[in-house]
């Protein structure tokens, strides 16, 4: 009977060292995400690189992170005007977040991608 007692508690525990892991793999994801945002937005004050962010869900399985910037002229320097060419900072972000999210889980992981 112990034994089956032994086996639950090796499973909670491998569960809750999945769920660590999985927590700090989105963390991480996140970060990574915004620091890549970061790297694509031009600068000319700086008001519009230091406006990104996270909405500080990081670290909850199962919740949607949302990263964003409430610099007001932001879409017209993602999107572009007709003076303008579109920067693009969070399109190309997205596209390259599967590799983002790669690299970091294998980070994780203690392996290469």
């Amino acid at each position: 009977m112990a034994s089956h007692v032994n086996a639950g508690d090796a499973l909670r525990a491998l569960a809750a060292k999945f769920d660590q892991r999985v927590s700090d793999v989105k963390l991480k994801t996140v970060k990574a995400l915004v620091e890549t945002v970061k790297e694509y937005t031009p600068v000319d004050t700086g008001n519009l690189k230091s406006g990104w962010h996270d909405d500080g869900t990081g670290t909850d399985i199962g919740m949607a992170t949302v990263i964003s910037n409430e610099v007001p002229y932001g879409p017209f320097v993602e999107w572009g005007t007709s003076r303008m060419e579109p920067r693009a900072m969070m399109q190309r972000t997205i596209l390259e977040a599967p590799i983002i999210a790669r690299s970091v889980i294998a980070d994780v992981a203690g392996g290469t991608p």
